[in-house]
Formats: C-alpha cells, structure tokens, sequence
C-alpha cells in the first residue's frame, strides 16, 4: 500500500489528475440488462466497450493516474487485459468479487502501467493544504479507519444508478453506471463528501 500512497502523493505534487471508478465488466452481456439506465442503450458487449474506453480516455490523460475498483472484466483475461492496456494514464487496482479469474491468469502481466494491486486501499489526498483520509474497497463499509474523524469510503459493487447515487455519511458508490459510464474525480468526491455532515451511528452487538 506504501507504493501506491507515495505514487498518489507525487502525482498530487505535480498536479496531476487522479480519478477513480468501478465496476467495468468488460464483456458482461447480462450487466446491459441489470443496468439499463447507463447501459441500456447498448446492442452489444463490444458496444459496451469501446463507448466506456472513449469515455475514459477523453476524461483521462496520460499522465493521470485512475483507481479501478474492482470487477474490470468478465471475458477471457486476454480481451480484458486488451481493454485495460487502451485505457489512459497509470493505474492502481483493487480487486473485486469478479476478478479472480483476471488476477491470477498469466494474461494479467501484460497489462501496463500498473502501479500497484490491492484487495484494500487507504491513503491521504490532499486539496488546498486540507488532507482528506480515503478508505478504498469493493464492498461497502459499515466502518472504516478514522471514521469519526472525517474518513471518507469509497467503493463499487453496488452499481447505484445515477439517478439514486446519493452520498450518505462520507460514503458513496464510485462505480461507472453511478457516473453515467465516466470517472469520477477525486477532488471532486472529497469536496462534495466533506461537506456532507457526519452522523455516528452505532450498531449494537447481537448474539
């Protein structure tokens, strides 16, 4: 994880971009079916595909760095290796429920520009002298570290359409179909998430 947060930190000093997403599922036919309202215009998983890099690359540059996190492909590991290498800038992965057969296949190697992979992320962005705690994973978390001390979560999994993509308590779904089949920001997030007053709630332990 050190590798990651020292990359984030030197792109953040150059001024570069960092951008955060989820949830591609590249070559997925049944997902243009469970998402309509960002997928359902599409005829084909190919369609899919190429509209989603377009969408990534005119938002992303080269020099940007993108989080992906998790359920990149459902396809053979080769095509989704393929759709990852014609995504712009450098990028960090956290996996999700649907990657393993992509993360343990030898095809996966061959993706470039990988900074680094992870089943959980946790770093400092930091805005105008302001430093904001991210915990990044698939899942939803009901906590995270430093919480209660203005912590933000972000994740995917849940394929939350735009339309209902509503932050809750410093928490929200990062995924594409949220963002009409485009990235977020991360200033962005931490912007709108910090502004969102935090409420404590306590679950209490059942036996």
């Amino acid at each position: 994880m050190q590798e990651a947060q020292q990359h984030l930190m030197l792109q953040q000093r150059k001024k570069r971009k960092i951008w955060i997403s989820s949830d591609f599922h590249f070559s997925h036919s049944n997902i243009i079916k469970f998402c309509p309202e960002s997928r359902g215009q599409f005829q084909s998983v190919d369609e899919m595909g190429e509209t989603l890099v377009n969408n990534l690359n005119s938002d992303i540059s080269v020099d940007d760095t993108l989080i992906i996190v998790g359920d990149i492909g459902f396809g053979k590991p080769a095509v989704t290796c393929d759709y990852l290498n014609r995504i712009n800038g450098k990028k960090i992965i956290v996996w999700g429920n649907h990657d393993t057969r992509l993360r343990y296949s030898t095809e996966f190697a061959s993706v470039k520009n990988i900074i680094g992979t992870y089943d959980y992320l946790e770093f400092t962005h930091i805005i105008d002298s302001k430093k904001h705690h991210i915990c990044v994973m698939h899942f939803p978390l009901m906590e995270w570290h430093r919480k209660h001390h203005g912590a933000i979560n972000l994740f995917g999994h849940k394929h939350t359409p735009a339309s209902k993509n509503i932050p809750t308590n410093r928490s929200m779904d990062i995924g594409i179909d949220g963002g009409m089949m485009r990235p977020h920001l991360l200033d962005n997030l931490c912007i709108k998430l910090s502004e969102i007053p935090f409420k404590d709630i306590r679950y209490d332990a059942v036996d």
